[in-house]
């Protein structure tokens, strides 16, 4: 059973090229959160189907944790729902907007279940 983590944006920089690896091997799933509102889901590839109903943009995987550290990517480009992030050339996970969680197999954790019912109600 992969393991779903909450990742703080702050803490973004530090933790994932760390847990690159995971994400890509399907072991590990992580919701960005940016004051307790998801921002955005780390999955693996094969998470996402192929068919996906909005733009897609593709940004190398160090350059997406640093933007993150620098500019505080958390925000989506207009029109953009997913960002294929990619390492040496290769696709190897993506980092998918919110509003396209009902695609995405994910097993959260009770408390992670409300946080997310949550930042859809606020919205």
């Amino acid at each position: 059973m992969a393991r779903f983590i909450q990742l703080p944006i702050q803490e973004i920089s530090s933790y994932l090229p760390k847990l690159r690896r995971l994400i890509q091997t399907g072991k590990t799933r992580i919701a960005i959160t940016n004051f307790g509102d998801v921002q955005g889901f780390l999955v693996p590839l094969s998470d996402v189907p192929t068919d996906i109903p909005s733009q897609i943009q593709t940004l190398a995987y160090p350059d997406f944790v640093r933007r993150f550290h620098r500019d505080r990517l958390w925000e989506f480009p207009e029109g953009v729902e997913a960002i294929a992030l990619t390492f040496h050339t290769r696709h190897v996970v993506w980092y998918v907007h919110p509003d396209l969680q009902y695609l995405l197999p994910l097993d959260l954790a009770p408390c992670s279940r409300d946080l997310l019912e949550r930042t859809y109600q606020s919205s």
